[in-house]
């Protein structure tokens, strides 16, 4: 990701919070988006 960082954008937090989580848990990506957020 080159973009700068905005804290205002939940498009980039979520995505920031997916690359942050294990492999295997970024492979979970048909969860839902409020309970991905809920795990993170």
């Amino acid at each position: 990701m080159l973009h700068p960082p905005n804290p205002t954008s939940p498009g980039d937090i979520t995505i920031v919070k997916r690359e942050s989580l294990p492999k295997h848990a970024k492979q979970t990506s048909f969860i839902p988006k409020a309970s991905r957020e809920e795990i993170a």
